[in-house]
C-alpha cells in the first residue's frame, strides 16, 4: 500500500463565501496553496481534497439532486433533476479549476482527479471507486486533487458525495500518516463560533464504536447538502475509530502559521486545533476489574 504523509481536506466553507453563490476565496486558495507548495518542496506525499462551498451546494440543494432522478413522481420533476445535477457539476468542477490553478502557480503539479468518473454510490452509499489514477499520480509524483461531486447511484440515479467521504475512503485505501481537515475557523466549538460562549474543543475523545464525548450545537442556516460540520466530525470519527486511533484527524483554519505547523512541522504546538483522540470504553470485565484494584 502507498503511503500518505497526510490526507487535507479543504473545506468549501474557507475557500469560498458558501452564503453568496460561487465566490471564492482567492486570499485563502493562495494560503493554503502556498504551504502545501512547501510541503510538495519537502518531499512530502498527499493527496488534496476540497469541499464544494459556494459552488454546487446551492444548485443540488434547489433541485434536490440528492433524492435523485429515478422513482419520481413524474418525467419533468425527473429532468430537473438531471439538469440539477449538471448544474451542480459544472460549479464545482468551477471551482476545482480555480483551485488547482492557484496550486501550479504556487509550484505544485496538481492533477485534477474526476471524483464523478471512478466513484459511484448507491442509495447515496459507497458502492465502487477506483484509485488507479491516484496511484499513478503518486507514482510520478504528482499531488492528485479530488472533489466532493455529483455522482450516479445505482439505486436513486444520481446523489451528492462529499469530500468528507472521500477522506474516510482514502485513508482505508492508503496507509495515510494523519488526517486533516481545514476550516473556516479554528476547529470543533460547542456551538457555531460566531455565537457568544463559543469555545473551541482542544481535543474531542472518541470511543471504538465512533461515539463522540461531546455535544454541539452546529450551524443549519448555510446551504450544505453532504451534512455540514456534524458530517465532518462523524466521519473524522469513524476514521479514528477505524484505525484506533492510528491515524490523528486533525480540524484547523487556514491561516499560515497553523497550517504550515500542522503540514510541514508534523507539530500542534502553540495552535488552536481541535484533535479528535481514541478513548475506547472500558468493557464490562475491565470496567470491574478497575473498580476491584485487580489489572
Amino acid at each position: 500500500m502507498t503511503h500518505l504523509d497526510f490526507v487535507i481536506k479543504v473545506g468549501g466553507g474557507a475557500i469560498t463565501n458558501k452564503k453568496i453563490i460561487e465566490t471564492p476565496q482567492s486570499d485563502v486558495m493562495h494560503t493554503v496553496a502556498s504551504v502545501l507548495a512547501k510541503c510538495y518542496e519537502a518531499g512530502l506525499h498527499f493527496i488534496i481534497l476540497h469541499g464544494a462551498g459556494s459552488f454546487g451546494h446551492h444548485q443540488c440543494k434547489d433541485y434536490k439532486v440528492n433524492e435523485g432522478f429515478r422513482n419520481c413522481s413524474s418525467s419533468d420533476v425527473a429532468q430537473q433533476r438531471k439538469i440539477g445535477a449538471a448544474l451542480g457539476r459544472a460549479s464545482v468542477t468551477k471551482l476545482g479549476v480555480i483551485f488547482t490553478n492557484e496550486l501550479i502557480k504556487c509550484g505544485i503539479p496538481a492533477l485534477m482527479v474526476s471524483t464523478f468518473s471512478t466513484w459511484q454510490t448507491d442509495n447515496g452509499q459507497v458502492c465502487k471507486y477506483d484509485c488507479g489514477l491516484i496511484e499513478q499520480a503518486l507514482i510520478d509524483n504528482f499531488v492528485p486533487v479530488l472533489s466532493g461531486d455529483v455522482v450516479f447511484d445505482v439505486t436513486k440515479g444520481c446523489s451528492v458525495l462529499s469530500s468528507d467521504v472521500l477522506m474516510k475512503k482514502l485513508c482505508e485505501r492508503f496507509l495515510v500518516k494523519r488526517a486533516i481537515f481545514v476550516m473556516n475557523c479554528s476547529g470543533i466549538f460547542s456551538k457555531p463560533p460566531e455565537e457568544p460562549g463559543a469555545t473551541l474543543l482542544r481535543e474531542v475523545q472518541v470511543d471504538e464504536n465512533g461515539g463522540i464525548s461531546a455535544r454541539l450545537q452546529t450551524d443549519s442556516t448555510v446551504p450544505d447538502v453532504t451534512g455540514g460540520i456534524s458530517a465532518k466530525i462523524e466521519l473524522g470519527a469513524q476514521i479514528i475509530a477505524r484505525h484506533s486511533g492510528q491515524i490523528p484527524v486533525l480540524y484547523c483554519s487556514p491561516d499560515h502559521y497553523t497550517l504550515y505547523r500542522i503540514c510541514v512541522l508534523d507539530s500542534t504546538e502553540g495552535i488552536d486545533v481541535t484533535k479528535l483522540v481514541y478513548k475506547p470504553r472500558l468493557t464490562e470485565l475491565e470496567s470491574s476489574s478497575t473498580k476491584t484494584g485487580v489489572l
